[in-house]
């Protein structure tokens, strides 16, 4: 029998002492709810992107209109999941201003969230959403290290739809 009288904890895959708000670079996977293939069909090596997977790439390229420290580098809408590369850095206001207030650059946190949340709401006006979640609970990442890490890391965007049906959680 599993005892359940103790609250869940999640273990977390953050990196210690890491400041999630400072500047660099990134590499975040965002899976959707139960891994089911909403966003996109492959077929041949062809990404065919769904409405939900169409709203998917619009509001990440939105991301750096929306959010003046985000740079986004490469990333793929697969059918049950996205990958990106992005760097979050100081806003133009914020280069240059010493001894003044301001906010500092959002964290990586902050900007999933949003993403999550504007396509989430998007996505719920799609005819045949009743209610259902769209992303799974929280974001894999990745802290890019060097520019060789960051060299892989493209090259794994890339070259994810051509490994996609060796994927575990695709519905061949």
């Amino acid at each position: 029998m599993v005892d359940d009288s103790q609250p869940h904890r999640r273990r977390s895959v953050r990196l210690v002492g890491y400041r999630y708000a400072r500047p660099g670079t990134c590499s975040v996977t965002v899976c959707t709810a139960g891994w089911r293939c909403i966003l996109a069909r492959l077929d041949d090596g062809y990404l065919d992107l769904t409405p939900t997977g169409r709203i998917v790439a619009e509001e990440w390229l939105r991301a750096p209109v929306l959010r003046p420290e985000v740079e986004l580098d490469a990333f793929v809408v697969m059918p049950n999941h996205r990958h990106a590369v992005l760097v979050i850095g100081e806003t133009a206001s914020e280069r240059g201003r010493v001894g003044e207030f301001h906010r500092p650059a959002r964290s990586l946190g902050a900007v999933l969230a949003g993403f999550k949340s504007t396509t989430t709401s998007r996505v719920r006006r799609l005819p045949g959403w009743s209610g259902r979640a769209v992303w799974q609970r929280g974001y894999h990442e990745h802290i890019v290290r060097s520019e060789g890490a960051l060299a892989n890391i493209r090259a794994c965007v890339a070259d994810n739809p051509a490994s996609w049906r060796m994927d575990r959680h695709n519905q061949r």
